[in-house]
């Protein structure tokens, strides 16, 4: 029978109960610098105080919007990301799938050299 987690992984024979910014605690007793974060999603840390609060605060007020309404602070946060970065925009979506599409949609749009064109231009 399979078991009611996929077994999409070959999981290490390891369970960790809680993070502290770098690193994790597992039940065995031992701390790990946590190299993974990446893979989860947390490469921000685990438990830091202003993000605990900052998330508290937010999910008590709302906890997901559709990006087909106006977002709270979300054009706020897209000006910093482009003060801070090489962007002129910024595009928030949940899933690098969700990235894909507008890029297409760009690359359509933007015009790429023929092999051997040396000035460029053309599609």
């Amino acid at each position: 029978m399979i078991p009611a987690v996929l077994p999409t992984y070959a999981r290490n024979d390891l369970t960790f109960e809680r993070g502290e910014g770098a690193y994790l605690f597992a039940t065995n007793g031992k701390k790990y610098l946590d190299f993974a974060s990446g893979v989860a999603v947390t490469a921000l840390g685990h438990a830091h105080p202003r993000l605990v609060k900052a998330l508290t605060d937010q999910a008590q007020k709302l906890w997901h919007c559709s990006n087909l309404f106006q977002i709270a602070g979300q054009h706020k946060l897209a000006e910093r990301f482009v003060r801070a970065s090489f962007a002129d925009t910024a595009f928030f979506c949940n899933s690098a799938h969700l990235v894909e599409i507008p890029v297409d949609r760009l690359q359509r749009l933007v015009p790429r050299p023929h092999a051997g064109d040396a000035g460029g231009g053309g599609q």
